[in-house]
């Protein structure tokens, strides 16, 4: 990703130090900013193209000229004339080396200075070799010339990673689109009743704002005032508009699509939603799966070993016919330089990141990936997890002489003030024309408030009792729903208010999907049992717990890891985040705490429980593509390097070989976005 993250001690250390050391191994070092990332990939890109346009080119003239010479041999052509072609390529080839291959010779010569054997030792070496004993044979008239395996070997190689690069900018682009969203000024209402333009960084919780159709809202916040459509696909995925109304959230980076709106910001931009996802898969870019950290320690000795087989090689055949010597070493580096075993991973990995991006799952382990295929039991939050923790007003049951209507309208009242989802939902239920006075907050349990000439209580059951005013009654355990909520007044029940959470969006469908997988599905919740099986019961779970505590919930999981099972973990709050920490895969939902998000392995954009499935699909394939391409490196390496070294391949064939072996592994690992 061409990003790195740095803390350092700035009274032992001064980041010019920090600067000057990456540019002695060979690194320009900048302060990050999204824009200027991508304009120096652009650069480095246009670089790329032109290396690849000017090698082709030159290519294709030395390639003229060998294909005339090669004619020659067969049909016969002057000394003179032979001479003179071969000094043309010559000729030809010195753009190609000096200034196309120049990458090669850099990447080794800092691979060599940091005693690393990279890829670009070998090919280095092959370039140097060929282009040194083309050069002297064209001199002393003695042996061949190799100028066309030099043509071919660079544009091939150059054109495997000006692909290679395109895929890189391709996944960077994503992130950098979100973190270009943000804009960096906003309208702010200031204490005089005006509007007035602002640094967006200078905003803080409590500040009221606008955000006009067509722009950016750049931070988190909630509706004041107004009713739009918010685009949210470049957070998300999703493609279609999301209504927003009074008193619901927008995240930072969503567009509106229709009217002014007012927000209330929550968040500064540093804390947003999308400054954390950010945060989050940056730092998974930095993490190394297994497979690439193997490969990597395979390329480095792999490297080494075809050093050592070109140097047998090289003495062998001089000892045996000194004219094969150049042609067959040249080879022997070419062929089996391991671009494609080094590529198999990484080149997989980061089409399957910006994949699942696209598909509103935020990868934030990377080896992840790995493992996901494997899991065997999925274990899940239920509040705000399987359910949207939301509570939606079921029914009413009036238990007076007062109409629906009326006690509707009265909880209604009492609860204007309240932020709780009881009191929320009552007030999605009824618009109140009464106004309750002296309203009293009993936490937990419930509201006292007056409303004309009488006192009225809004709460729980408890609360109900403590207040004598239905002691014994039978009305507070005949509630159907998982929720309910009590109006008294002179010691007697006006009314019962039954609420129910809604399910999550794509739970039935991912349910189903794993239960297909013959994968275990099972329940662990903070909630009473009797809600929490009810719920597994709606939707078919067995397994279903509630009454848990975070430390029991862990003990749960680690009964699973030790019957030998690969649990993954779904959830979204603080009483979640041990058991995220623990599991073997973690997923915290849109919503979760951000110390749930920080303890996942992924994280869903959306409100939609399907994207596990597009996760689940998205690994499977990406692992199928590893696999395919670790074992085309490793089958072409074990075929191609005996050829090579009993003299099979011209030097031209193994630059031909070596190139769309790496092309074929990056061209495969397209395939995961299919």
């Amino acid at each position: 990703t061409k990003r790195a993250e740095l803390s350092w001690d700035p009274q032992k250390l001064c980041l010019g130090d920090i600067i000057e050391s990456f540019y002695r191994i060979g690194y320009p070092a900048f302060p990050f900013d999204a824009r200027d990332r991508q304009q120096k990939l652009e650069k480095e890109r246009k670089r790329g193209l032109q290396r690849v346009g000017i090698s082709l080119l030159l290519s294709s003239q030395i390639m003229m000229f060998s294909i005339a010479l090669y004619v020659g041999d067969a049909r016969g052509i002057s000394a003179t004339t032979a001479y003179y072609f071969q000094w043309v390529c010559l000729i030809l080839s010195i753009p190609l080396i000096t200034y196309c291959a120049f990458p090669f010779f850099d990447n080794a010569v800092r691979a060599l200075r940091n005693r690393h054997m990279g890829m670009d030792v070998p090919v280095s070496i092959a370039l140097i070799l060929a282009f040194t004993a083309s050069c002297w044979a064209l001199y002393s008239r003695v042996g061949a010339v190799y100028f066309e395996s030099i043509a071919m070997f660079c544009s091939l190689l150059l054109l495997s990673r000006f692909l290679e690069l395109n895929a890189r900018i391709k996944v960077t682009s994503l992130f950098d689109d979100i973190a270009r969203a943000i804009p960096k000024l906003t309208q702010r209402y200031t204490d005089d009743g005006k509007w007035e333009s602002v640094a967006v960084s200078t905003l803080v919780p409590g500040d009221r704002i606008i955000v006009k159709p067509g722009e950016i809202a750049p931070v988190d916040g909630e509706v004041l005032a107004g009713e739009t459509a918010m685009d949210e696909a470049v957070l998300s995925g999703e493609s279609e508009p999301v209504t927003k109304i009074r008193g619901e959230k927008i995240l930072g980076g969503s567009i509106n699509k229709q009217s002014p709106i007012e927000l209330l910001v929550e968040q500064v931009s540093e804390d947003s939603f999308v400054s954390e996802i950010l945060r989050l898969t940056q730092r998974a870019h930095s993490m190394k799966p297994r497979a690439t950290i193997i490969a990597d320690r395979l390329s480095g000795w792999f490297i080494s070993g075809v050093l050592l087989i070109a140097s047998c090689v090289a003495f062998y055949w001089y000892q045996t016919d000194p004219s094969r010597v150049i042609p067959i070493t040249i080879a022997v580096l070419v062929i089996t330089c391991p671009c494609a075993l080094a590529l198999a991973t990484p080149a997989a990995m980061i089409v399957a990141s910006g994949k699942l991006l696209k598909s509103g799952i935020a990868l934030i382990n990377p080896r992840v990936l790995e493992t996901l295929n494997d899991a065997s039991v999925f274990i899940f939050d239920k509040t705000g997890t399987l359910t949207t923790g939301k509570l939606k007003l079921e029914q009413v049951v009036a238990t007076s002489t007062l109409s629906r209507e009326k006690v509707l309208e009265i909880a209604a009242a009492l609860s204007a003030q309240s932020e709780h989802n009881i009191a929320t939902a009552l007030r999605t239920a009824a618009e109140p024309e009464l106004r309750a006075q002296n309203l009293a907050n009993f936490p937990g349990f419930g509201i006292r408030g007056e409303i004309g000439d009488h006192t009225y209580w809004l709460g729980s059951a408890e609360l109900m009792r403590e207040q004598g005013s239905v002691a014994n009654n039978e009305i507070a355990d005949k509630t159907s729903t998982e929720k309910a909520s009590y109006l008294a007044s002179q010691g007697q029940i006006l009314a019962v208010f039954e609420f129910t959470d809604q399910v999550q969006n794509g739970v039935d469908t991912l349910i189903g999907q794993l239960r297909n997988k013959n994968i275990d599905v099972r329940i662990l919740s903070g909630d009473s049992a009797t809600v929490t099986q009810r719920l597994g019961r709606q939707l078919g779970i067995e397994h279903c717990l509630g009454n848990l505590k975070p430390e029991e919930k862990l003990a749960e999981l680690n009964k699973i890891r030790d019957a030998g099972g690969t649990p993954v973990v779904i959830g979204d709050g603080i009483n979640d985040a041990p058991m995220l920490a623990q599991g073997t895969i973690s997923i915290a939902v849109r919503n979760a705490t951000d110390l749930a998000k920080r303890n996942a392995d992924l994280i869903l954009l959306r409100d939609d429980l399907t994207a596990i499935s597009n996760a689940l699909a998205i690994s499977k394939r990406t692992l199928t593509i590893i696999r395919q391409n670790i074992i085309w490196a490793v089958m072409y390496n074990a075929c191609a390097l005996p050829l090579a070294v009993l003299g099979y391949v011209q030097p031209w064939i193994a630059a031909l070989g070596m190139s769309l072996s790496s092309l074929i592994v990056v061209l495969n690992a397209t395939r995961v976005k299919k």
